[in-house]
Order: C-alpha cells, then structure tokens, then sequence
C-alpha cells in the first residue's frame, strides 16, 4: 500500500557551531559519524539508560545539522540540550520545515528512512512551498505497525522505556561501537548480558478485536504482556519471552505473532 503525507507533527532544530559534531556524539545512542548517507535515526537516554527522546538527525548539502522531532517533545529536548552544552562552541535554533513522507517514487532530493526499508522516505523542505496531493495515512500506519517500528509516545515512553526492547539495534538508531554517551554502561550491559525480560513484537488479530477491553494480552489464563499500537489487523505487544512460543490472546481475539 502506498502513501504520501505531510507530517505536521514534527518540528526542526538546527544545530552550528563548531562543537556541535562532539556535542551529539557525546549524547546520542548512535554515530554522528555516520551521517554521510545524510539522516540518522538515534535517541537520547537517561543515566540510567531509559529512553527521553528519539529523533532523526539531518545533514544538508553544505554541512547544517538538524533534529526532526516530534513536536510535543521540542522544548524538552532543548532544555535538555541547553543544560548540556555547558561551555561548549554550539547553538540551537528553531527552523520552519515542512516535512513530507512517502513510499512511492522518491524524489531526487528525499532521504531513505534509515530504520527500515518498507517505511519509504523523507523529505525536508526549508521553503515549505512542497505540494502534494496527500494520501494513505492508514497505509502508513499499518507499515509501521506490522513492521514493530516504535512511535514517541506510544510505544517509547519518556523515562520507561529501554530502548533495546524496541529492537533499536534493527532500527539503525544504536551503534555499540562508538563510545560513551549518556547511559551507554547500562545499554551495553543489557546488550551482551540479554537480561531484559520483555520485548515488542509485531502481531495479526485473527479476528476484529474489541478495543473496549484491557489492552492486556493473556496466555493460559495469565497476563503475559500488553498491547500499545493497533492498526487493524496488525498490533504492536510489549511480551514475556518466555512466552513467544505459547497461545496469544488480547481484546477478545487470539495472536498470532508476525516476529
């Protein structure tokens, strides 16, 4: 299915000065280095290693750094990095940007969506003057959805979640290889330990589920998990490993798992 939307839920920060590329790599879970291929997918973690932020970084033809964040989470994020910068030679600054997805017929000057290949791509337009005819929001939630790809708010919570029970890794948003940030000790940890006990999943409902009921997905009689994005019949569920092989169940409908 296909779609082509503007995303009127996103705001752009931009970063200069001349620190601002050892500023972020001292901060984000992934390599700022890597940014040749012009967008970075990555997050912000608290010392104790749960997620308060996720956003794209872009780089531009002539060097400028900026964030694409969901809009609600700006001003956070700014405090944040306000608090951060403590001496060093970087400046954040407010950018109007539109910003268009789509999976169809990508434009010469749109960047592919680094977390997975069914989710298409995104373009950033500074003169906010993109037109186009909108269509499949529906679509583009079900890709998002059925692909187990975590939304702000929904499945990443501020302070809560550990963003290896996202599969960040899978989404091209940590690198394990670049050094310290802000609560790498206890990613790493859990990285080569496999300690966490629950993961997200994507699911099918095999039938239409009643959206009146728990969002509590059950096996033989337990609660076992829950469900947090639903974008019929796909699903998104936070489980108990050792549970992955049993009888799913959640909103009145039996599971089955898609991963």
């Amino acid at each position: 299915p296909g779609f082509l939307i503007i995303d009127r839920e996103r705001s752009m920060v931009s970063i200069s000065g001349n620190d601002r590329i050892e500023f972020l790599q001292g901060l984000i879970t992934n390599d700022v280095l890597k940014l040749n291929e012009g967008i970075l997918y990555s997050a912000i973690l608290s010392p104790q290693g749960k997620y308060l932020f996720d956003f794209f970084i872009v780089q531009n033809p002539d060097q400028q750094l900026f964030i694409d964040i969901q809009s609600n989470k700006k001003n956070k994020l700014l405090e944040f990095l306000n608090f951060y910068k403590l001496n060093s030679d970087v400046r954040f600054e407010d950018v109007e940007c539109l910003v268009a997805l789509g999976n169809k017929e990508k434009p010469t000057n749109a960047l592919k969506d680094p977390r997975n290949n069914e989710i298409g791509w995104r373009l950033y337009d500074l003169s906010c003057s993109y037109k186009c005819k909108e269509f499949g929001k529906d679509n583009l939630e079900k890709i998002r959805v059925s692909n187990c790809i975590p939304k702000t708010d929904e499945e990443l919570i501020f302070k809560q979640t550990y963003i290896l029970e996202t599969h960040f890794e899978q989404l091209n948003g940590v690198d394990f290889s670049k050094g310290c940030y802000v609560g790498q000790e206890v990613t790493a940890r859990m990285k080569h330990k496999g300690t966490l006990k629950k993961l997200f999943h994507p699911a099918e409902f095999r039938d239409l589920p009643d959206e009146g009921k728990s969002k509590e997905v059950f096996s033989e009689g337990r609660v076992v998990g829950e469900v947090l994005s639903i974008a019929y019949p796909f699903c998104i569920i936070r489980l108990r490993q050792e549970f992955k092989e049993k009888n799913l169940k959640a909103l009145g409908s039996e599971l089955n798992l898609l991963s």
